[in-house]
């Protein structure tokens, strides 16, 4: 008996034109974390940031050296200002957003 696969197609609400996911790039993945900077910048939902300081926490623990900031995005459902996004890129060698619901 042959059995159907299913096909979904995800659509992602956010517009982007074809010239700006061209000047996308990927950063390459941090080699060692001594001596780096990483931060936890909380969305706002609702649990977001139990799960944030979570991680940080244990990224504490796991990586001692490690220094660590934490951020909470003003608004939840909007995107974060640019100056936040800019404080976060300058004081950081890496992010986690935490996007939680």
């Amino acid at each position: 008996m042959a059995t159907k696969t299913a096909q979904m197609t995800v659509l992602d609400p956010v517009g982007i034109t074809r010239a700006e996911m061209e000047k996308r790039t990927v950063t390459r993945r941090l080699d060692d974390l001594r001596g780096k900077t990483i931060g936890f910048v909380d969305d706002g939902f609702s649990g977001a940031d139990y799960f944030i300081k979570g991680v940080q926490s244990l990224v504490e623990q796991r990586f001692p050296g490690v220094k660590t900031h934490y951020w909470l995005k003003p608004m939840m459902s909007r995107p974060a200002p640019p100056q936040l996004i800019e404080e976060v890129a300058r004081s950081c060698d890496a992010v986690v957003v935490g996007i939680c619901a």
